[in-house]
């Protein structure tokens, strides 16, 4: 449940909950992703989990006069938090389908349950809110050329790598996936996404084992990198194990 004063992300949120298609379509994402190839979840608690992060992120960026970008189509920059929430929820938009080219094969899909939450808007606040959440989507990876392009899109291909705390990569493991992603995964305890002194936004992530450094300086570096919000993060590492803990600083 989200709560929120912003009235066009309230009709949006509340018209999401309403389609009984989108709840199918995350937990289709599974199908593939879990039980074939047996990655970790992508469905609705990987969509609630991107969703909180992009909001926290959006508001210290904001707070510090960080400017989104639909405001770039004559729109209030209101509506850049209903870009975050339908992104959040279908940037993985190919996975009921295939996970090769996800962030792309299934756009035609998510547009037309994009479609069905906008309908309150007028026609430039729709095309401005599904061209930019579309363009998240799609941009989410920051691979082959498809980089993001605005603040929004920045936001999202962050807040999708945060996710990736300790319990989120059992399930894998459990089916017997033993690589370096289930390995360095099951070393990281807790993700905090909070206010910086020196720069808008603090990531700390703890973990048991030196592992995780891996879902750090190779996942999270390379989204921050191609982000174009790199200067606004900081990203700091603690390594835990019983009563000794190391903070290492690390540069992304």
């Amino acid at each position: 449940m989200i709560r929120t004063r912003n009235q066009s992300l309230k009709r949006v949120v509340d018209r999401i909950n309403s389609i009984r298609e989108v709840a199918e379509f995350l937990e289709a994402s599974n199908v593939n992703l879990v039980k074939r190839l047996k990655y970790n979840d992508h469905g609705l608690i990987h969509a609630r989990i991107v969703v909180n992060n992009a909001f926290k992120i959006h508001k210290l960026l904001a707070k510090k006069g960080v400017r989104m970008s639909v405001i770039d189509h004559g729109v209030s920059e209101d509506f850049s938090e209903v870009v975050l929430f339908l992104a959040s929820i279908f940037h993985d938009s190919g996975n009921p389908i295939h996970r090769a080219y996800h962030e792309r094969v299934g756009l035609f899909w998510v547009k037309e349950l994009m479609e069905k939450a906008v309908t309150n808007f007028s026609l430039k606040e729709k095309v401005a809110v599904m061209s930019d959440a579309l363009h998240a989507c799609l941009a989410h990876e920051c691979y082959n050329g498809l980089v993001p392009m605005t603040v929004e899109a920045g936001i999202l291909a962050i807040s999708d790598a945060l996710d990736m705390e300790k319990g989120r990569a059992r399930i894998p493991y459990k089916l017997g996936k033993r690589d370096i992603h289930s390995f360095s995964a099951l070393a990281i305890r807790k993700v905090k996404v909070e206010e910086g002194r020196r720069v808008p936004v603090n990531i700390s992530v703890e973990m048991t084992d030196t592992a995780g450094i891996y879902q750090v300086s190779e996942l999270l570096k390379h989204r921050l990198e191609k982000s174009g919000l790199k200067q606004y993060f900081h990203v700091k590492a603690e390594i835990v194990k019983g009563e000794i803990s190391e903070t290492v600083e690390l540069e992304l």
